[in-house]
């Protein structure tokens, strides 16, 4: 999937989760770093140190047990002696708490090893310094400073086991304290490789990023800098489906109607210069008859002029015939009275000649 056909939205989310996702990387390389570095510094100041502790101690108490023995032989006196004696007592137990206490600390078959050899020899030495206090007891001195020289090999062995003890612990110790740091020194590259490769990563993604958005944004802005010129001719070409692929689609389809409505309009004003040459055409024609038609009514005024005086002329004749029309009505009516006396004296001639008949 090529993330520069994503959506800017989509694309940034990608590289932030990309950024995320190096940066948990890097927390839990680092977390689990520390954690194990904490584990082995607590195994090395705890653990180690503490079985170099009590085997310290052990060495210690029993070379108390080896001097005390020795002032048992030497001093005779009996408050001499008793003291002796509880040093004997009191350190011996001490040996044995901190052999106890390091056998449960023993790890690994070298250390066990080393530990079932404390145990041996002290197995072997410890009858010899018991028996030695109770020849002294017994008042056998000579035997006793006999067996104490005979033990004192038996306890020279038991020390030289707690010794390599107590040097394979620091031995263990040195060794962990150096897998410590070549781990530390490992876990620190690592975190440092993880952090170089997130600030390049990140880097990258936000040249690439800020490339794929302000490149098209500039061209959209040269685009329509050239569209407010006037120039329509520009190539404008969309390779994206991001939000700046979809403002040059817009533009595309601006300047693909702005080219449109300024052919549609440059037709309208070829067809407007087109009428308006006929129209002047016919302003001319129009103007040609007009002059023609004020000729013709300059010829119907004086025509009407003279109709007009023929008219007036009739209207006089008419009111002379009128006048000789009402005069004529007058005389009529006259008449008519005259023959209606003259039908009465008809009728009265009628009959007077029938009486004339009947007579």
């Amino acid at each position: 999937m090529n993330i520069f056909k994503l959506k800017i939205g989509t694309r940034l989310y990608v590289a932030f989760f990309i950024l995320l996702v190096l940066l948990c990387i890097s927390s839990v390389v680092g977390w689990k770093a520390l954690t194990k570095q904490k584990n082995q510094i607590f195994e090395i100041t705890e653990v180690f140190q503490e079985k170099i502790s009590l085997s310290i101690k052990m060495r210690n108490n029993l070379n108390v047990v080896v001097r005390s023995i020795n002032n048992y032989v030497l001093f005779k006196e009996p408050e001499s002696r008793k003291k002796s004696l509880e040093r004997i007592t009191e350190a011996r137990g001490n040996v044995d708490a901190a052999i106890d206490a390091l056998g449960m600390a023993m790890q690994g078959e070298e250390e066990k090893k080393a530990y079932e050899a404390i145990l041996e020899h002290r197995k072997i030495a410890r009858p010899y310094l018991k028996k030695v206090i109770e020849q002294i007891d017994a008042g056998s001195d000579d035997e006793a400073i006999a067996t104490l020289k005979i033990g004192q090999e038996k306890v020279d062995n038991w020390f030289m086991t707690i010794t390599q003890m107590v040097d394979l612990q620091r031995k263990s110790s040195a060794n962990y304290n150096e897998m410590v740091q070549t781990d530390s020194k490992f876990s620190i590259n690592l975190i440092f490789i993880i952090a170089l490769i997130s600030i390049a990563l990140g880097t990258l993604l936000a040249w690439l990023i800020t490339r794929s958005v302000t490149q098209p944004i500039n061209e959209a802005i040269r685009i329509t800098e050239v569209v407010a010129a006037g120039d329509l001719t520009a190539n404008i070409d969309t390779h994206s489906h991001d939000e700046t692929g979809q403002l040059m689609t817009a533009l595309k389809s601006m300047n693909d109607s702005l080219v449109s409505i300024v052919k549609q309009v440059r037709t309208s004003t070829d067809a407007i210069a087109t009428g308006s040459s006929e129209i002047a055409a016919g302003n001319m024609d129009l103007s040609s008859r007009t002059e023609q038609q004020a000729g013709s009514l300059e010829e119907t005024a004086s025509s009407m002029e003279e109709l007009t005086s023929t008219v007036r002329q009739n209207a006089d004749n008419a009111r002379q015939a009128n006048q000789l029309a009402v005069t004529a009505s007058d005389v009529a009516t006259r008449g008519g009275s005259i023959v209606t006396q003259v039908v009465d004296t008809m009728g009265s001639i009628n009959t007077s000649s029938k009486k004339i008949v009947d007579i």
